[in-house]
């Protein structure tokens, strides 16, 4: 009976894939429960800031042991060790600068998840945020935990729903992130029933939450499933796909011209402001006068007032990582829309082009302890794996 036991432990040990499949999936369902919950009014209670830290910690230790595994197992091209080399370097300055090491983390995530396919890491993704969303809601209308009151109320005198959360935004972009996350999941399987619902959902959450970003992107991205799906023309499909590989360059270009025009203090731009929450003033104010733009980044909270997040990714990501890394990334993302074209993957481009829209109006994009969309981000990366390994390398003398 021992004898057979420990053949059964040489067995599973012998499959060391799996298990670090296995940690790396675990990894990624502890950070998503452990953030979202962390984000929710569940904190007021001890056990369930505890339960979210050990979550948080165990992920990060997982993660930490699945990447030394994998880069101590790979064998590497010199271009490969050179291009990682290189990326470790650079996020080494700006943890130096910028004392963020939010980047670093998906780094490491994108090197353990190599192996795995996009499709399981989203899919884990997808149940575990559709699992905290579900959760917290029903606490709250459990009244099991507290709703909060601060900016909940618009100027306009209308009231927001936290649903849970701290911030009443969260409910409705987790469930952008899970329409996203079903989409890509899904693809061609999915029904028109299905997206139905999702709009009738959406609507729901917004009436209750006033998130109008959110609401307008999931919508976008809905639409754009149903034109994807049933519209057979080829003309159309090309275009999507130019104006897709350009929406990370257009939507950070966008964001610009409109913080400046703000800067004017034309009558126009104040309205369009106002129109918008406030979202230009608190850009211009993060470029200027509090924060300023660095090399490298520099290590602040992107506050700017009583309300005061930057509420515009790529302004947020240009003032706390600095030129170099915006730069880069927006090279980057650019480059997963161009290969997601290329390999006629339509799904992942609707969902990289509805986060680059979403990005203009909102702070989520690489700020990785409130984003879901961590998850997808590395799956797009395992997904061009094999696109970087047949463009840049003739040999098979890796192990991609």
């Amino acid at each position: 009976m021992i004898k057979n036991f420990i053949k059964s432990l040489d067995k599973v040990f012998s499959r060391t894939d799996i298990i670090i499949e296995v940690f790396v999936m675990a990894s990624i369902a502890f950070y998503i429960i452990g953030i979202s919950f962390n984000y929710s009014t569940a904190m007021s209670f001890p056990i369930a800031a505890r339960i979210a830290r050990l979550l948080i910690r165990s992920s990060f230790a997982l993660v930490i042991f699945t990447t030394m595994y994998t880069i101590l197992t790979m064998q590497f091209d010199l271009k490969v060790t050179a291009i990682l080399i290189i990326i470790g370097f650079l996020l080494a300055i700006n943890y130096y600068y910028a004392r963020d090491g939010r980047l670093m983390l998906v780094y490491c995530y994108s090197i353990s998840s190599k192996n795995i396919k996009p499709e399981k890491i989203m899919s884990v993704a997808l149940i575990s945020i559709s699992f905290i969303l579900i959760f917290v809601i029903s606490l709250r209308f459990l009244n099991i935990i507290p709703d909060i009151t601060e900016y909940m109320t618009r100027t306009d005198g209308s009231i927001r729903n936290g649903l849970g959360f701290y911030v009443a935004n969260v409910a409705s972009y987790h469930f952008l992130t899970i329409t996203l996350l079903y989409i890509f999941v899904r693809k061609e399987k999915i029904t028109i029933v299905e997206m139905m619902i999702m709009y009738i959902i959406n609507f729901a959450i917004f009436n209750l939450t006033k998130t109008r970003n959110s609401f307008l992107a999931t919508n976008i991205a809905i639409t754009l499933t149903i034109l994807v799906k049933y519209i057979k023309s080829d003309r159309f499909h090309k275009v999507f796909g130019i104006i897709s590989t350009a929406s990370y360059i257009l939507g950070a270009a966008s964001i610009f011209l409109l913080t400046l025009f703000y800067g004017t203090g034309n009558e126009l731009a104040l309205k369009l402001n106002k129109l918008l929450t406030g979202r230009l003033r608190l850009a211009w104010e993060g470029l200027n006068s509090t924060f300023g733009v660095t090399l490298f980044g520099q290590n602040i909270s992107t506050y700017t007032g009583s309300y005061s997040v930057i509420d515009s990714s790529y302004i947020n990501c240009l003032v706390v990582y600095g030129i170099i890394f915006f730069i880069l990334m927006l090279i980057l993302f650019t480059t997963f829309v161009h290969f997601a074209v290329k390999a006629g993957d339509k799904y992942l481009v609707i969902v990289l082009f509805v986060i680059a829209y979403y990005s203009i109006f909102d702070g989520a994009w690489l700020m990785f302890g409130y984003d879901p969309f961590t998850a997808i981000y590395i799956a797009v990366m395992c997904r061009a794996y094999p696109a970087l390994r047949d463009r840049f390398y003739a040999r098979e003398i890796y192990s991609f």
